[in-house]
């Protein structure tokens, strides 16, 4: 009912829960740039109160991981070593800003990726590179991809087409959230 929804996010941030709950949002904008399904004008992130817990957990092992796969392929690709180092970096530090200890409204929203989908996107065609060694078969790879998503995003605009629509979509998706049942 509406007594479990959190009608004042600044309440239930601190610097520690912030920072606990960013892990999670780092994998879901990471998801979102591979897969983007589930996309909203609004997400309702819930704070992470400990360091147990399991998005907290999750995320610092994906983040980990992740880590040390761009440590193993800049070892392994010594001549792409720069591109991934700085894709990896490019990628972090645009969204430190945001996604640091200093709480701020968002926990978690897509514009933040705008700036870091470049570094994202870099390293994915540094990815295509070593995975396809012939040229053509990169090019015609990376324009399938690049069709589908583009085909997705065509889609999705058509729920911009009224004021309300993205709305409704953030309250069905996220039913505790304030601001889109409000909106």
């Amino acid at each position: 009912g509406l007594g479990d929804r959190i009608t004042d996010p600044f309440a239930h941030w601190t610097r520690i829960s912030y920072l606990l709950t960013q892990p999670y949002c780092m994998i879901k904008y990471i998801q979102l740039l591979l897969v983007p399904m589930g996309q909203s004008v609004d997400h309702f992130v819930p704070p992470s109160l400990e360091i147990l817990d399991l998005r907290t957990l999750i995320g610092l092992t994906f983040l980990s991981w992740i880590t040390f796969l761009t440590y193993l392929f800049g070892k392994k690709f010594p001549a792409y070593s720069k591109w991934i180092w700085f894709s990896f970096l490019w990628f972090f530090i645009t969204l430190s800003p945001t996604s640091s200890i200093f709480p701020i409204n968002d926990a978690m929203t897509e514009r933040r990726l705008y700036l870091a989908s470049w570094g994202f996107f870099l390293a994915v065609g540094v990815f295509y590179k070593l995975i396809f060694s012939n040229s053509k078969r990169i090019l015609s790879f990376m324009l399938i991809h690049i069709l589908i998503l583009s085909l997705h995003s065509w889609k999705r605009s058509h729920l911009f087409a009224d004021p309300i629509s993205p709305w409704l979509e953030a309250a069905q998706i996220y039913p505790k959230n304030y601001r889109a049942q409000y909106n």
